[in-house]
């Protein structure tokens, strides 16, 4: 059963409305609340909300190029977009991963202060954002971006492509992140219990 295509640009414009709200609810926050500018991990979240935004943003872009090409769809254009997009999606996965990684370091004594985390902010900003840029690469690299369902993205038929160069990376910070997670609650309930 294939999803209508204008049911599809209807739900990821929907998304992208929702994700775009709550880009500019974080952002506004950020600038109008001072307390907020002096929490390290508060800046994590202004980074997850653009990097979320970001994904859903070129998602829709893409999804829009897609279906009115009217079959006619511009190789170099959807590479492009196909790169764009598997960057986007691997740049929110990791800052996910690293709030996740953040709060586990709070929570376990890692870091010991704010100052700590603050210190650390522009390497897990350089990571967080350019990391992608490997796997996305490799996607040029072996010409494995064009067509796919409803987008340009990684080739429909490239499923090793698409397993090596998105779900292997996303699976892996999954793993990570509920293991930091439960590691959160393993501390929380140690406490508790002391």
């Amino acid at each position: 059963m294939e999803l209508d295509r204008s049911i599809s640009i209807w739900i990821i414009s929907v998304s992208t409305a929702l994700s775009f709200l709550g880009t500019v609810f974080v952002l506004v926050s950020y600038c109008c609340v001072d307390a907020l500018k002096r929490i390290p991990a508060f800046k994590i979240i202004v980074h997850l909300a653009l990097a979320d935004f970001y994904y859903v943003f070129m998602g829709l872009v893409n999804v829009i190029f897609f279906q009115n090409s009217s079959g006619e769809i511009d190789a170099d254009t959807c590479t492009v977009l196909g790169f764009i997009g598997e960057h986007a999606a691997l740049a929110a996965a990791n800052w996910a991963f690293t709030f996740s990684y953040t709060m586990y370091g709070f929570y376990v004594h890692k870091f010991k202060s704010q100052r700590d985390v603050r210190r650390k902010f522009l390497k897990y900003s350089v990571i967080s954002w350019f990391s992608p840029l490997i796997p996305s690469i490799l996607g040029l690299y072996f010409d494995g971006y064009g067509p796919s369902a409803l987008y340009c993205w990684i080739k429909s038929q490239e499923l090793v492509l698409i397993i090596a160069l998105l779900y292997a990376p996303m699976g892996i910070l999954v793993i990570l992140l509920i293991y930091f997670y439960a590691r959160i609650v393993f501390s929380l309930r140690h406490q508790s219990s002391d």
